[in-house]
């Protein structure tokens, strides 16, 4: 690559290379960020039909924080909607995959408190039609979600713990001016 990566974690054409592998790191978070965001938009997207198909399960209350699952889930499909805006529109790259990573710690904490409550899942085809009329069974979605954050909070948890690695390494070479020679964030 004949470029430098600047703080933002954009290449700038025709400055010299700060290391070797400098944008790969950028490359395969930029990736991340791509992939995440069209999922994200995907599942506020369903979250929503959901909410406008008007299942009984959504006038009960959610386990956790009591509140109608209808309400819940209308937040966590604006929160995954604003997510991926700032993932598609937004400023600095490694912004992006950290609050990927707060939006997955966020899932997962939530999966937690439901096990937690001993909740066991409701006996009924929830997830509207547009999930329901698909060939698999109910706690088969559940599964997968679950593993959806695990991945999506492993995968950032990594590519932040790299990025970090490696402005930590800058820092210690000759030279090193503290801000790292591709940082960013």
């Amino acid at each position: 690559m004949n470029g430098s990566t600047r703080r933002d974690g954009n290449v700038v054409a025709g400055a010299p290379e700060a290391s070797a592998g400098t944008g790969r790191l950028e490359e395969w978070a930029g990736w991340f960020v791509r992939v995440l965001a069209g999922l994200l938009w995907l599942t506020a997207t369903l979250k929503m039909i959901s909410v406008l198909q008007g299942d009984p399960v959504l006038r009960w209350r959610d386990p956790v924080f009591q509140v109608p699952n209808r309400n819940l889930l209308v937040l966590g499909a604006c929160a995954e909607w604003a997510v991926a805006a700032y993932a598609v529109w937004g400023g600095r790259l490694w912004r992006k995959v950290a609050l990927i990573h707060g939006l997955a710690a966020c899932w997962l904490m939530y999966r937690g408190l439901l096990k937690l409550s001993g909740f066991k899942g409701y006996d009924c085809p929830c997830l509207g039609p547009v999930v329901r009329d698909l060939p698999f069974e109910e706690g088969a979605w559940s599964v997968l979600l679950g593993w959806m954050a695990w991945g999506t909070f492993l995968g950032a948890s990594l590519l932040l713990g790299a990025h970090a690695w490696r402005q930590a390494r800058s820092n210690l070479e000759p030279g090193g001016d503290g801000a790292g020679s591709a940082g960013g964030g």
